[in-house]
């Protein structure tokens, strides 16, 4: 038989060749049903599961982060039915599939989150926080991002942790930490994205604003794994070219914009100058020991440095409070100049 169908195959090659596209083309779509189908339990499940009443002991869950003026800390009641109802839903195929039918996975875990009763119970808290203290719309997207960031950094699995896991272990990855970020975002009406980077096997989130915007996408970035402003992106993931293929973007919805795009930009510049000018500090103070007859003037550059680095510094442990940040280097921006 095997040699009959090489014969065949020799003395009719497009005729085979057509004949083998049909059947891959005919793979391909059976693969497309049964991965579709699987996504149906996946959200019919996911429905039951969110929809749920929560049940049995409450455990409470505390952790404080930095935001303006100081420090603030938020407890919230996480029910024993909504950590079994994360642990028992299969969640491998989320960030396994790609294309549309990983958009639909990403959407629909999105709004479960937005609309699941835990979301509401910690946003109730965090809006309480956010009335007591005055916050506008651009410094409450802040400090839900600084509240989400606080969360340590977990240990990559493939399942994705829900945020009653997250919350109750203490510790969540990139994809846990920013679909439950965007979730709350979500929830609290801001225009929302979520980034999947391919090649870097990072997950970040974006929302509509003003400034500061992500590779021209409208959208600023957020990193969840560790603290940053709103629009900080790291170096890896804006690299580009054939080792580095784009971030697949998937819009979850949402209105309102940040528009403090542009304060954000502001200091990032500030920021780049300062690490710029920080960086001849060694070669400066090595110059500053010698007898060469321009050594004063190297001595003053040393200082120049020392001064950008303690800037540089001063930028970065402050991310979660922009406003100040800004103030303050608006306001000696000329004392450099």
């Amino acid at each position: 038989m095997l040699a009959t169908a090489i014969i065949y195959a020799r003395t009719r090659p497009v005729r085979t060749g057509l004949l083998i596209m049909l059947v891959i083309a005919a793979l391909l779509a059976v693969a497309q049903v049964v991965a579709y189908t699987r996504f149906l339990g996946f959200s019919r499940d996911l429905d039951r599961a969110m929809s749920a009443e929560p049940s049995g002991e409450a455990v409470e869950v505390s952790w404080s982060f930095p935001c303006r003026r100081g420090r603030t800390m938020v407890t919230v009641p996480v029910f024993e039915s909504e950590i079994a109802a994360g642990r028992a839903l299969d969640t491998r195929h989320v960030f396994s599939s790609s294309g549309w039918l990983r958009e639909a996975y990403v959407t629909r875990l999105v709004t479960a989150y937005a609309h699941s009763p835990l979301a509401e119970r910690l946003l109730e808290r965090l809006r309480a926080i956010r009335s007591a203290r005055g916050l506008n719309s651009d410094e409450y997207l802040e400090f839900v991002v600084s509240a989400v960031q606080a969360i340590p950094y977990g240990v990559p699995d493939a399942e994705v942790a829900f945020p009653a896991e997250v919350l109750t272990g203490g510790t969540g990855v990139c994809s846990d930490k920013s679909l439950l970020l965007a979730g709350l975002l979500l929830a609290e009406g801001y225009d929302t994205v979520v980034w999947i980077f391919p090649t870097q096997w990072h997950t970040a989130v974006g929302v509509a604003s003003d400034g500061a915007v992500f590779l021209d996408s409208g959208y600023a970035f957020i990193e969840t794994t560790s603290p940053a402003f709103v629009g900080q992106v790291a170096q890896p993931l804006q690299a580009r070219g054939p080792v580095a293929a784009p971030p697949q973007e998937i819009r979850v919805g949402g209105r309102l914009r940040y528009e403090a795009g542009a304060e954000v930009e502001f200091i990032l510049g500030e920021l780049r100058s300062a690490r710029t000018s920080a960086a001849g500090a060694a070669r400066y103070a090595l110059y500053a020991r010698t007898d060469e007859k321009h050594r004063g003037r190297y001595a003053e550059r040393m200082t120049e440095s020392w001064v950008a680095e303690g800037r540089a510094r001063y930028i970065l442990t402050n991310t979660h409070d922009r406003p100040a940040v800004y103030r303050v280097l608006a306001r000696t921006a000329g004392d450099r100049s």
